[in-house]
């Protein structure tokens, strides 16, 4: 583990939907000063570019609401630049793909599977993971419904 303090801008650009389904592109620019935890040691700056293509598809209904059980698929590539960035640009890259379930407006749990591939420091070696994720996802919003505020998108 090190100490990574780092600055980051998003962009999430929603397509019209189609028929069902809901595409989203992530773009993500992060500035990154790392080091490790020695005593007296170095920053090292490194900038973070990712892409990532993810969708939502309902598949009991005709939109996500309550009830709704949804399949999202994804992928993301992470690159990455500075002065110890030699011979591996590719961070990493994921596919993340799993199903939701809304059971309402405050919860909604999603299960899914992640592979990632990242590209090592040397360049030429890579390193592959399979990783299971369970989620819950909880919205503590307690006011009553006349003095709520319009619902964020959270994405679906």
């Amino acid at each position: 583990m090190s100490y990574e303090p780092r600055i980051w801008h998003q962009w999430l650009l929603k397509m019209p939907t189609m028929y069902n389904m809901k595409i989203y592109h992530q773009f993500r620019f992060e500035h990154r000063w790392k080091r490790d935890n020695s005593v007296g040691s170095e920053h090292d700056y490194t900038d973070r570019f990712r892409y990532k293509i993810f969708a939502y598809i309902p598949l009991n209904s005709k939109e996500i609401k309550e009830k709704t059980l949804f399949f999202s698929p994804s992928a993301e590539i992470f690159m990455h630049s500075g002065e110890s960035i030699v011979a591996n640009p590719m961070e990493d890259f994921r596919t993340y793909n799993g199903f939701g379930y809304v059971l309402n407006n405050n919860i909604t749990f999603f299960v899914g599977h992640m592979y990632t591939l990242g590209q090592k420091s040397s360049g030429y070696e890579y390193k592959a993971s399979h990783i299971l994720r369970f989620n819950v996802f909880i919205g503590l919003d307690t006011r009553k419904i006349k003095d709520l505020l319009p619902r964020i998108n959270l994405g679906y």
